[in-house]
């Protein structure tokens, strides 16, 4: 399966299409739900990353064994961020927030995946209740 069928397929569930056939005029409206899924997770990850070096302490939220960090722990106000460590990841949540990512090289935290994405999906009901263009 290549990207573009694995990105219409998660886009057609998205917006409860599963059973109504692709069009070429659907093509522009799947690019920008998936653009703004990626955006989405994208700001989320920067925000739960920082909030991880302001309140660990740390400048580079991946090298949290070598700084004796807990793999798993509460920090922030009132111990209001929860954070797992796991692989080479992390998830954060907040009142406002429950992200996991994956670190990439020199702890970067823009990439994504399509799991990722459809966890963004179902966590923001906005791209569920979308509807189709009209025609």
């Amino acid at each position: 399966m290549n990207a573009l069928t694995a990105i219409v397929r998660r886009s057609r569930a998205l917006y409860k299409s599963v059973d109504v056939p692709i069009m070429q005029g659907d093509l522009p409206f799947l690019v920008d739900r998936f653009l703004e899924m990626i955006a989405a997770f994208q700001t989320q990850t920067a925000r739960a990353n920082a909030l991880l070096q302001e309140f660990l302490h740390l400048v580079n939220p991946i090298y949290w064994r070598q700084a004796g960090i807990s793999q798993i722990g509460y920090c922030g106000p009132g111990n209001s961020i929860h954070y797992y460590y796991h692989g080479i990841g992390c998830t954060v949540e907040t009142d406002d927030l429950r992200i996991d990512w994956d670190y990439g090289i020199d702890g970067r935290v823009d990439g994504f995946d399509l799991w990722r994405l459809g966890k963004i999906a179902r966590s923001r009901v906005r791209y569920g209740e979308r509807q189709r263009p009209e025609r």
